[in-house]
């Protein structure tokens, strides 16, 4: 009912490509024509780089393959005196340095630096600051711009030209991998705040992948009063559940908003065996096991299109891969840019 004009959206927003795309195909199933064509379903950064396209941005937005070669020119500017590692600094400005949009020394001099473990006196800071100002030189001489670089321009694109955009509503799922750059700009597609249920946000920082902790009420979005935890799930058995928050002891795991979170009052609703661990001495002996453990399960009567095989890499997974077929296990792989054909 918040779709009263023929032009209002929903902007339904994740983390990756694939997942953007399995969602759209679920909601065509669930949703009226009509409806499906008011929610705009994409993975967040390509929104970003869609909408700055359509607005003449001029630099070009790398992840990471580009960059890198100018970051590690950056470090010729390290300090000898600090002997810190060259990871500090990547850390650095992935949790300081950007999610505040400091641009000067002055202004990483004041900036906090809570949580980030090693103090940086003044002295300390100004030593350290040259990496950060040499690596933004080499990306403008480049053209270059990191996601978070691009996300924070489309924020002032958005407020300095006060762009409304259709949108009444986002909801953003996997919110645990967006950084505060993300949740800023998105606050800024439907700014303000004080339109009931203008943003749905779903995550789970257990499951935080790529960034760090985040504060959304430094965003400038207010969950405080209006959260609410799914104590319940209904998907993962409560040995599997079990296991994997074994290997999550003595880490503390935040809310999404600044506070701590607990797993005391979860449970899930499926039971089922508890995961196994096996150690092998090669390559070849492990892959047999699992050729052995498919055929086993092939053979007990499983469909075996509901066997999935993760790994760390997509390197690895061309390993696997290239290892199953020469023992005739046919393998599909699942991408990132695109929804899963389940008939494979």
């Amino acid at each position: 009912n918040i779709l009263k004009e023929s032009n209002d959206r929903i902007l339904f927003t994740t983390f990756t490509r694939n997942l953007a795309a399995d969602i759209n195909d679920n909601l065509q199933k669930i949703c009226p024509k009509d409806v499906m064509r008011k929610i705009e379903v994409v993975n967040f950064d390509r929104w970003v780089n869609d909408f700055l396209k359509r607005n003449g941005y001029s630099y070009d937005i790398d992840y990471g393959r580009k960059t890198k070669a100018l970051w590690d020119k950056a470090l010729s500017m390290a300090p000898s005196g600090l002997d810190l590692d060259e990871s500090f600094y990547r850390e650095e400005w992935e949790r300081i340095i950007q999610p505040q949009s400091i641009t000067s020394s002055a202004e990483y001099i004041k900036a906090s630096r809570v949580g980030r473990g090693i103090k940086l006196n003044r002295k300390d800071r100004e030593l350290v600051w040259p990496i950060f100002e040499e690596y933004r030189i080499l990306l403008n001489e480049a053209n270059l711009r990191e996601a978070d670089d691009a996300i924070r321009d489309a924020r002032i694109l958005l407020e300095s030209k006060q762009m409304m955009l259709p949108y009444k509503a986002v909801i953003v799922d996997e919110s645990q991998d967006m950084s505060c750059q993300a949740f800023s700009l998105i606050r800024q597609i439907i700014p303000g705040g004080d339109t009931p249920n203008d943003i749905f946000i779903v995550g789970d920082a257990h499951q935080r992948i790529y960034r760090h902790k985040i504060v959304l009420s430094r965003c400038g979005i207010n969950v405080r009063g209006r959260s609410r935890k799914l104590r319940i799930n209904y998907r993962t058995t409560e040995e599997t559940r079990k296991w994997a928050l074994s290997l999550l002891t003595g880490i503390s795991i935040d809310d999404l908003d600044g506070e701590l979170d607990n797993q005391s009052d979860y449970r899930s609703l499926l039971h089922g065996v508890f995961p196994v661990i096996r150690h092998f001495k090669s390559f070849n002996e492990e892959v047999d096991y699992i050729t052995q453990y498919i055929g086993a399960l092939k053979d007990g009567g499983n469909d075996i299109r509901h066997i999935c095989m993760v790994a760390r890499t997509n390197e690895l997974l061309k390993q696997y891969e290239a290892a199953l077929a020469t023992r005739d296990v046919q393998t599909y792989l699942v991408r990132r840019s695109e929804a899963e054909d389940r008939s494979k």
